[in-house]
């Protein structure tokens, strides 16, 4: 049942798809091929769970982890140094967003992309200012922002600024002076 193809021998695409097809028909009827396929299966499902991206609860959205810094005494930390790291849930660092200086009253925002982050992940957020630092860290949730506050110890900045010092300082050098004054006078 051969065909001649201008000079060339062979069968014609039809043909050759029946027979390739009765190949397959027949190979499947062989059990050992059969249980073959059922373990080639098997072991791909298997790799698809045991071998699986990390990333298994993929995020529905953007993130903003928003926050303050604070200082022992609880007064806002203006100008602190800011790094905010995703992980996954087995602590796996996913993206890292800097924040360079914390506004006046010691906030702070980043957005993390859908993608930089996990639903079942955690957040890390550390301040710096100075030579103080401290760190804390919460579990990620569904809403769209998250808060993180963070309490430097050990800084303390005093509440009524710079300018009070240098009224204090002024003062208590006056106050000096008029006590030697009067001591060199004899009147102390």
């Amino acid at each position: 049942m051969r065909k001649s193809y201008r000079g060339a021998r062979g069968y014609g695409w039809g043909t050759g798809a029946w027979m390739a097809g009765t190949k397959v028909r027949m190979m499947a009827k062989d059990p050992r091929v059969a249980a073959g396929i059922v373990v080639l299966a098997v072991v791909a499902m298997l790799s698809v769970v045991l071998l699986g991206s990390d990333n298994t609860i993929a995020a529905t959205g953007p993130k903003s982890i928003r926050g303050y810094v604070y200082d022992s005494s609880g007064t806002p930390v203006q100008d602190a140094n800011i790094t905010v790291r995703s992980y996954t849930f087995t602590h796996v660092l996913i993206k890292t967003l800097w924040y360079n200086f914390t506004e006046a009253d010691g906030f702070y925002t980043v957005t993390f992309g859908n993608t930089e982050w996990n639903e079942d992940g955690s957040f890390e957020t550390t301040a710096v200012y100075d030579i103080y630092s401290n760190m804390n860290s919460a579990a990620a949730t569904t809403a769209p922002f998250q808060n993180i506050d963070v309490t430097l110890p050990g800084l303390e900045i005093p509440e009524f600024g710079a300018g009070f010092t240098a009224t204090l300082t002024v003062a208590s050098f006056l106050a000096l002076v008029v006590v030697l004054v009067s001591r060199r006078r004899g009147r102390i």
